[in-house]
């Protein structure tokens, strides 16, 4: 994480990505690891009670009154409130992020693609 003046910078290496035309996570698709930027502008308040880097166990990202609870869509580019928030591999800790705008960018290229069959 790099934290300057009022941006934060978060690098998932890797992230596991379902692609979906349908719900992501339900509906068949495809999954694959890529690294991904998350870029918070904005940022109103960091805390985090752990040193990272970090294994992430579950989170939610809050964007105007929309929640994603454990995913965050790859290409987002929002100029609204935003709450992240991220818990660790490791018990008892977090990260939380408060900012006003968010843009999650796929860096390199995908690896390991495998297709999701879909869970209806």
């Amino acid at each position: 994480m790099k934290h300057h003046d009022n941006e934060c910078v978060l690098v998932l290496r890797p992230a596991y990505i379902h692609a979906s035309s349908g719900q992501v996570g339900v509906d068949a698709g495809e999954g694959y690891w890529q690294d991904l930027e998350i870029s918070l502008k904005g940022v109103r308040r960091v805390h985090h009670t752990f040193p990272l880097p970090m294994r992430i166990h579950d989170g939610s990202l809050s964007v105007a009154s929309l929640i994603h609870s454990n995913l965050v869509p790859v290409d987002l580019r929002e100029n609204e409130v935003v709450q992240l928030r991220i818990s660790p591999a490791a018990p008892g800790g977090i990260l939380e992020i408060d900012a006003d705008g968010i843009e999650v960018i796929p860096i390199g290229p995908a690896s390991e693609t495998e297709i999701f069959p879909g869970k209806r």
